[in-house]
């Protein structure tokens, strides 16, 4: 038998899942996967940068959509080799903002753009975006 949190974690899987392919009545989406942390630093500074990183993330967002669209922000865990100050790479485990937005063409230009200065501002490696095409 499923307990509580299995059935909400498939629940969240499924809307993600549709939120990026899309359906008979919606295009697919595109997606960015970002964070703000830094192995270098505390769980504490990086749970802050990380939610700075969403508070910027709405503030571009919000003013941009109409309200028919949505934005979906959902809450990851993942891991990265991450490159030290001393060159070498380091795998971490990091918390990360997997953003879904409409497929609105100029919404789509801005937000990448958005996202690279976000991953500069963080000081991060790498961020992922993928869009339909």
């Amino acid at each position: 038998m499923k307990n509580y949190k299995q059935i909400l974690t498939e629940a969240s899987l499924g809307r993600f899942y549709q939120q990026l392919v899309g359906d008979e009545n919606n295009e697919s989406k595109a997606i960015a996967i970002l964070t703000a942390s830094r192995a270098a630093n505390s769980s504490a500074i990086n749970n802050a940068r990380n939610a700075d990183l969403r508070r910027v993330l709405r503030q571009f967002i919000a003013p941009t959509l109409k309200t028919e669209h949505k934005v979906g922000f959902y809450k990851v865990v993942g891991t990265y080799a991450e490159t030290q100050a001393d060159g070498t790479s380091k795998r971490v485990k990091e918390d990360s903002t997997v953003v879904v937005i409409p497929p609105i063409p100029t919404l789509v230009e801005r937000f990448k753009h958005i996202c690279m200065v976000l991953g500069a501002k963080f000081e991060q490696d790498s961020i992922f975006f993928a869009e339909k095409g």
